[in-house]
């Protein structure tokens, strides 16, 4: 099963387009080691914001990860986790995708445009990982619309997080043989 991570910068009443980091977990136990990794790549690559007068802000940081009930989330591994990182968790309520709307739009965005990827080359499912890393990269590197959010929508999610442009000179066709 996989692991879609989406971390705001923002408030989350702010409706724009979110950075995403996707990892893979194999069973319950790698899933507070895929967050781990997550906050830790949130952590080392988020750009330190600056005011008007060029002074730097405070470094965004992980504090808190909403989440649903899943057993996964519940697990001994990822309390201790939350514990020794200091990571506070809020939980949405069951069974209702009406109150967590962002999140749940993220994952069928990058459900969708994996699913179309590899029914377009007739890939199997063990390549399934390749095109949700590849639609997740595409979702990052593409500028969109930002919603009711302040954020210039001339920006990527990569850059708004990161303050920098993305690499995206390997954006390519997931399952073709070949980049020119």
């Amino acid at each position: 099963f996989g692991l879609l991570c989406a971390l705001h910068g923002q408030s989350l009443r702010q409706r724009r387009q979110q950075d995403v980091f996707v990892r893979f977990a194999k069973s319950q136990s790698d899933f507070a080691r895929c967050v781990k990794e997550i906050v830790a790549e949130f952590n080392a690559t988020v750009g330190m914001p600056v005011n008007e007068g060029g002074e730097p802000l405070q470094r965004p940081t992980v504090y808190e990860l909403r989440h649903d009930n899943d057993s996964n989330l519940l697990s001994r591994d990822f309390r201790a986790f939350r514990a020794d990182s200091g990571v506070h968790a809020t939980f949405s309520p069951p069974y209702d995708h009406d109150l967590n709307p962002l999140a749940e739009r993220l994952i069928g965005v990058i459900s969708d445009q994996a699913c179309a990827s590899a029914k377009a080359c007739g890939a199997p499912v063990g390549f399934w990982p390749y095109f949700v890393r590849d639609a997740v990269l595409k979702h990052n590197c593409i500028a969109g619309s930002v919603g009711t959010s302040t954020a210039d929508d001339a920006m990527c999610p990569y850059q708004r997080l990161r303050l920098r442009q993305p690499r995206a000179m390997d954006l390519c066709t997931a399952g073709c043989r070949a980049v020119v």
